[in-house]
């Protein structure tokens, strides 16, 4: 039988799709113009520092903290929530800002606007404690690379008590030079132009500086050697805008901060497979995420992995086994797929669940077998 998880995904996208086109998302209104030879260099700075991950983060350490600098490691949210109550306990806080939007998705994967509601501080425009996100690491300064996407963020770190930053572990690089190439790679909705300005933020002495760095399961896809590439996406959201699946069903099936093409191969990995396999299996294997991805990540190629480390570990449910196997078997025999177009379909849709027939089209089988086409094509030689 199918998870709960399958179930409920499939409800949920139902639904959303009952809804019509109000549920497609926006496209964004911008290409990315990027210089091949720079976005390559990105990439393997990025895969680079995925490989040697430990190294990178000790280095950035290293030259980051001191001079009323503190950097935070956290395995997951409740560290970071445990480690912020006793910033705001020992400093008697009662004040925060969101410099970034409440809703940027570090600070939702991580909970941030639940604990500040918990915690009952008050939200003010003139604060004790100001809340960003860090959007990438340098780890030869020690600097932090903000995204300037409301061109105030200057006159911002210089107007409060404390500044805190949040970023995940796969948010660091080397050297300073990807910071310029990183800012034209990534989302930003709020201006006119795809790359915002960015500022390189090493500390101030007027306020004091925490850093949290949070795995989050982060490093249970860094064993996955081919998934793992997906730590390199920059959150563009493009592979989303295109996906002729996420644009019928949106995010809400997902029930999660991650959805979209980059979600299918994290979130298996980052939640549980048990719960997320299915989403996997949510794909057409279109290949359009992969060419509009600025980073040029494989996406197709990892939610492939999956499906087939799945298979080889047994993770899939034993009906889901049973079907792929009985297809592999029929699709392998060049006799069957040669048989009348109509005869192939009957057999296909026979061992399709009901679930899949009433939550999909079926794609049916052309009218002409390979074969025949060949013969055909050689008859005209």
């Amino acid at each position: 039988m199918a998870s709960n998880g399958h179930i409920d995904f499939l409800n949920s996208a139902s639904k959303m799709i009952a809804k019509g086109k109000d549920s497609a998302r926006k496209p964004l209104p911008h290409p990315i113009q990027l210089n091949p030879t720079h976005l390559g260099k990105l990439n393997v700075a990025l895969r680079r520092s995925l490989d040697n991950l430990d190294e990178e983060l000790c280095r950035f350490e290293k030259n980051f903290s001191g001079n009323g600098k503190t950097m935070c490691w956290a395995a997951n949210y409740n560290d970071v929530f445990d480690q912020l109550k006793e910033i705001v306990s020992q400093g008697r806080y009662s004040t925060v800002r969101f410099v970034d939007s409440p809703s940027n998705q570090t600070f939702e994967e991580l909970g941030i606007p639940s604990f500040v509601e918990d915690s009952k501080l008050q939200l003010a425009d003139e604060a004790q404690v100001q809340l960003f996100f860090a959007d990438l690491l340098i780890a030869e300064s020690g600097s932090i690379v903000l995204l300037d996407k409301d061109n105030d963020y200057l006159k911002a770190l210089n107007n409060s008590s404390v500044n805190i930053f949040f970023t995940t572990i796969d948010h660091v690089v080397g050297s300073m030079v990807y910071a310029d190439i990183y800012s034209k790679a990534a989302k930003n909705p709020t201006l006119e132009k795809a790359n915002p300005p960015f500022i390189l933020f090493s500390g101030s002495q007027n306020c004091k500086t925490y850093l949290f760095v949070v795995d989050n399961s982060r490093s249970e896809l860094l064993a996955h050697k081919r998934q793992r590439q997906i730590l390199a996406c920059t959150n563009c959201g493009r592979c989303a805008e295109v996906c002729p699946v996420d644009n019928v069903i949106g995010t809400e099936p997902y029930n999660n901060v991650f959805s979209g093409p980059n979600g299918r191969v994290m979130l298996p990995f980052m939640e549980t497979v048990e719960g997320y396999k299915h989403v996997v299996y949510a794909c057409t294997m279109c290949g359009l995420c992969d060419s509009v991805c600025p980073m040029h990540l494989p996406i197709r190629e990892m939610i492939l992995a999956s499906r087939r480390e799945f298979l080889e570990n047994k993770d899939i449910d034993s009906e889901m086994e049973a079907m792929v196997s009985k297809y592999k078997k029929y699709v392998t025999d060049r006799g069957k797929m040669n048989k009348m177009a109509w005869l192939k379909q009957q057999v296909f849709n026979h061992h399709l669940s009901r679930e899949i027939k009433e939550s999909r089209k079926i794609e049916r089988f052309a009218d002409k077998s390979f074969n025949q086409l060949y013969q055909e094509s050689q008859k005209q030689k």
